[in-house]
């Protein structure tokens, strides 16, 4: 899900420049790969969270759990000391048709050659080696390796870890995005299926077990408790920090990595970030300030 709506300015920032570079490949494209729609924020007026994203829209109109209700029927037991905003500019990247389009388009008008399951056995500079000992030669080389990130960090180490989403249909009466601020420091999620609009999936960020995910349909949406069709996993690799890392190393290899499970509706400004930033050197707002070039 995309959205203008994180705790924190510059992700915010960052997004709208994402938003600009999909709409551009939409054009070059011809294909759909973002769906927009409003997003609910919720959360409790004293939940800290809550406040950073209502403070960077200090004209939005608050509402209240009742009007959160009205509203959205299918939202239930809204605490008291809760508050509701909406965002119009928010939405979701439709990914698996996202990965297929910028494949082709990269192959097709750009002659990239994509390669699977082949284990690169060296970098440098300029060129890639790989397993069987081909070796490829260009102008750059960037390292955006995932989850592989600790076999050339090992300060910032990885961690893979499993979100369940529960999947249920008939999306009436919810917002079409949501986001809520829980009072014991979590974040629970939800959004029309990318895949599927007919169906709506939810997740809880930092989640506990399956039992906490139900325990938590059955307080705020419990018409939708016997909607529910499947469960299944979303694996995401992260670094403590959760930043995006973006570096140039000693022998002038790229890197960008530590996306996340919200890297992807970044996509686009990763490339931007490592060709303005990292290769040419002109637009650095986005790399961390210890791998900027020295001016």
């Amino acid at each position: 899900m995309w959205r203008v709506t994180h705790n924190y300015k510059i992700r915010n920032e960052m997004m709208r420049d994402a938003m600009k570079l999909w709409r551009d490949l939409e054009k070059e494209t011809g294909e759909e790969l973002l769906v927009q729609f409003p997003l609910l924020t919720m959360g409790s007026v004293d939940n800290e969270d809550f406040k950073l994203v209502a403070e960077q829209y200090p004209d939005a109109t608050l509402l209240t759990p009742e009007e959160i209700t009205t509203k959205f029927p299918a939202l239930k037991n809204i605490p008291s000391d809760y508050k509701g905003m909406i965002n119009e500019d928010c939405g979701i990247v439709r990914a698996r048709k996202a990965l297929d389009v910028v494949s082709k388009l990269a192959q097709d008008k750009y002659g990239a050659k994509l390669l699977f399951n082949t284990k690169v056995t060296n970098t440098t500079k300029n060129q890639v080696t790989t397993e069987d000992g081909t070796t490829y030669t260009g102008k750059h080389v960037v390292i955006a390796a995932g989850a592989y990130s600790n076999d050339f960090d090992e300060k910032k180490p990885s961690k893979r870890r499993e979100i369940e989403y529960i999947v249920f249909d008939d999306p009436s009466d919810m917002p079409k995005g949501i986001i809520e601020f829980t009072n014991d420091g979590n974040e629970f999620y939800g959004m029309l299926d990318g895949d599927n609009l007919d169906r709506y999936k939810m997740g809880e960020f930092f989640q506990r077990t399956i039992a906490s995910m139900a325990q938590y349909f059955r307080t705020r949406l419990p018409d939708k408790f016997d909607r529910i069709k499947y469960v299944h996993p979303c694996y995401i690799t992260m670094i403590d920090s959760g930043e995006f890392q973006y570096k140039t190393d000693e022998k002038g290899v790229h890197f960008a990595y530590g996306f996340s499970g919200t890297g992807f509706k970044f996509l686009p400004l990763h490339g931007k970030i490592v060709y303005d930033g990292l290769i040419n050197k002109f637009d650095q707002r986005f790399v961390p300030t210890k791998f900027r070039a020295k001016m």
